[in-house]
This record gives C-alpha cells, sequence and structure tokens, in this order.
C-alpha cells in the first residue's frame, strides 16, 4: 500500500502556496486525492475535479499552485496554516496519520 507524506509546504512568490509530498509506502494505486488547505478563519473548498496522483515509490511531486487569495492571505503576513492529503480518504494507505502538515508559512 502507498503511505503519502507531506515533506514541504512553501510560499512560492508572489502568488502561492505549493506542496511537496511523497509516497513512503511500499506500493501505488491509481486512486486521486484532493489536496486541503485551511487558515484559522477560511477554508479552501477542496477542488474535486483537479486530483493529484499518488506518485510512485519514494517518489515525491509538487503540487500546482494553490493562491493566496483563496485563503484571505497576502504577501508580507505570516500565516498559520494546515495541509491535509486526501482529507476524502480515497486512498488506501498504510498510515493516514501522517497525511496533515501544520506550521505557520511566512509570505515574505
Amino acid at each position: 500500500l502507498p503511505d503519502l507524506v507531506i515533506e514541504r509546504v512553501y510560499y512560492d512568490a508572489p502568488h502561492y502556496i505549493k506542496v511537496v509530498y511523497a509516497n513512503r509506502g511500499r506500493g501505488r494505486t491509481g486512486a486521486g486525492f484532493v489536496v486541503g488547505l485551511r487558515t484559522a478563519e477560511r477554508k479552501f473548498p477542496e477542488n474535486f475535479y483537479y486530483r493529484f496522483r499518488v506518485p510512485a515509490v519514494g517518489e515525491s511531486r509538487t503540487t500546482g499552485g494553490f493562491t493566496l487569495g483563496i485563503l484571505g492571505l497576502k504577501p508580507g503576513m505570516k500565516a498559520p496554516l494546515t495541509v491535509t492529503l486526501d482529507p476524502e480518504g480515497r486512498v488506501r494507505e498504510t498510515d493516514t496519520k501522517n497525511n496533515t502538515w501544520t506550521g505557520t508559512l511566512d509570505l515574505r
């Protein structure tokens, strides 16, 4: 089974947040998944029309950019942020407890 893990969340100036994710499991699946983002004030409603694929074992991928405006953020801020891979639970995997990253993102 695969194991999705968030390796890094970063600010791709001037307008985007990107997520680097990997498959640290022993297998792969064809199931697609969405990425959820939220701040204390706003939640990005996951776009189920745009699903990400589980990478091959040991590989990392980077999402496209999530615009700051969808979360009410602006360049120059420091923003508490939570990112969740596969919040719908569509991907059968070995460990779902490591699908969430929470931290402060520096948008400078």
